[in-house]
């Protein structure tokens, strides 16, 4: 048995970062609805040295639905940088509602800084977008969140 006062010699703590930004899309009437057809924010944000976009597709894209025509929106999380160090992290892709109703979020599973792209090809399907709360002025904003943490934390010797 270990008494309690055994002096702690090293100790690890693990430490969340979270980052959060919003991207407004004007001129949501003019994108292209062809599958796999997307367009990219470029860097949004950034959290433990990695860069973080989206991409999305107003015509979704292929996959195992895809015979219900264009009718999805696609949007995923792209990493767009090697990072420091090995992380994993969670990333959420959000539709901001623009007239004070709720929004609409879908989070991801652990992703480690492997992955380069995470998303969802059947992310809401459009009609629902363009029939709700989400458009205004011909625009939608999306949101993207991380929440990341080191893969290989650092010891730190107290004595």
């Amino acid at each position: 048995p270990v008494s309690g006062s055994m002096a702690v010699v090293a100790e690890t703590i693990l430490k969340k970062q979270t980052a959060s930004a919003r991207w407004r899309i004007g001129g949501l009437s003019l994108l292209n609805t062809d599958i796999d057809e997307k367009i990219k924010s470029g860097k949004l944000l950034e959290c433990l040295g990695f860069k973080f976009g989206l991409h999305f597709g107003w015509g979704g894209a292929a996959n195992e639905i895809q015979d219900l025509g264009s009718s999805w929106c696609g949007a995923w999380c792209v990493r767009l940088n090697d990072g420091p160090e090995h992380i994993r992290y969670v990333s959420q892709i959000s539709l901001i509602s623009q007239q004070s109703k709720a929004d609409f979020s879908r989070s991801g599973a652990r992703s480690s800084s492997k992955a380069k792209c995470r998303g969802w090809n059947n992310f809401k399907l459009r009609s629902e977008i363009l029939d709700s709360h989400f458009v205004l002025d011909d625009s939608l904003i999306l949101q993207l969140s991380i929440e990341a943490w080191p893969l290989n934390p650092k010891v730190t010797r107290l004595y």
